[in-house]
């Protein structure tokens, strides 16, 4: 520069430092942006970022288990598979309303004949374009091999697209292993995990457990074994008792043609019931449309008239009492009693060989 003329010399020399500052300027403009949207506002925008990666799942307990005195299992929760998707993963890169409407009705069609699904109610579920949405739940083991093949189909065909968006999750179903075993005392499970008739009803709230909202896709946040187990409830009832009770009642009914019958098995000296049979019954693992009737506690519903078996308990008082004696003679107006002037009477006439049994039975009650 010592060879240029001294003005020009000067304009470059103007030039050269504006250029500096500029260069410095937008470094500085770069820092205190970089300052900003990582430090200052970090959260919110990582917050942002985990939004639109994650997804939030509603994770529901394992169900309480119900057993009975001895901790035989009546009722148990087992993991099935079910399948949802995440449409805005479903239709990642495809651009335009009608590339999208189409590309929903491959998927419905793509999806409905292996899970038996029909077409249209499918495709109607994917265009509401949610971010989780159930598919089909509690998959067989013939549809679980079907989707995998649909999410991963390079293994049969290399040049097939992979269908995006689905995930295969364990879902709590329940199980009676016992089958119709103590069923209209038991009642059953609805598909969405609640509870109807019988214990599985009134005691839903415990055996429930607590719900946790569950993020998938992301490597923080709740996961499902947060979620809080329900309580197991303990019976007093006896499985082999209940066992009998109901051959013995199925018996009945065949032998004697009747529409239904109940037991009642109680430990009489703490008053536990021990077996609570009513039939006709039915298998709670089958959530089908049944009569009525046959999911009824009949032994705890059904009023009925107690009838002769209540001068058991008559005989047993006054025995224990000291009322009256084992051998003592009971008076019986002849085997006949006029009830208020009416000319009609009841007979009341207990002959030898009857006293005996009840007095047999009344003695065994009072010890």
């Amino acid at each position: 520069m010592r060879n240029l003329d001294p003005n020009r010399a000067k304009w470059i020399r103007f030039r050269m430092g504006a250029l500096l500052v500029l260069v410095a300027s937008g470094f500085g403009a770069l820092a205190s942006t970089a300052w900003r949207v990582q430090v200052e506002e970090g959260h919110a925008w990582r917050a942002a970022a985990e939004a639109q990666s994650k997804r939030k799942l509603h994770v529901a307990p394992k169900r309480g288990t119900i057993s009975d005195r001895h901790g035989t299992p009546f009722a148990v929760s087992i993991e099935v598979p079910s399948l949802s998707v995440d449409v805005a993963e479903l239709l990642h890169g495809v651009e335009g309303q009608e590339a999208q409407a189409q590309a929903l009705m491959d998927a419905a069609r793509t999806l409905a004949k292996p899970l038996a699904l029909d077409e249209h109610d499918l495709y109607q579920k994917l265009s509401k374009k949610k971010r989780f949405q159930w598919i089909k739940r509690r998959l067989s083991a013939e549809e679980v091999t079907a989707v995998q093949a649909l999410v991963d189909p390079r293994k049969t065909d290399p040049n097939a697209k992979p269908l995006k968006g689905l995930s295969i999750d364990g879902e709590g179903q329940r199980y009676y292993p016992a089958r119709t075993l103590l069923g209209p005392v038991l009642g059953r499970v609805a598909p969405d995990g609640t509870g109807q008739e019988g214990l599985e009803l009134a005691l839903d709230e415990e055996l429930q457990g607590h719900a946790v909202e569950a993020s998938k896709g992301g490597d923080d946040g709740a996961h499902a074994e947060d979620a809080a187990t329900g309580h197991g409830i303990e019976l007093a009832i006896d499985e082999g008792i209940q066992h009998v009770a109901e051959r013995e009642i199925e018996a009945a009914l065949k032998t004697y043609e009747t529409r239904g019958a109940s037991i009642v098995v109680l430990d009489p000296e703490t008053g536990e019931i021990l077996a609570l049979a009513s039939a006709p019954g039915f298998n709670p693992n089958d959530f089908v449309p049944t009569k009525d009737d046959t999911r009824l506690n009949h032994a705890v519903v059904d009023r009925f008239e107690p009838g002769s078996v209540m001068k058991v308990f008559t005989f047993a008082a006054a025995l224990s009492k000291g009322v009256l004696a084992e051998n003592e003679k009971i008076y019986c107006e002849h085997g006949y009693y006029e009830l208020a002037g009416a000319k009609s009477t009841i007979p009341m006439r207990m002959t030898c060989s009857r006293r005996r049994r009840f007095s047999q039975r009344a003695r065994t009650l009072a010890h």
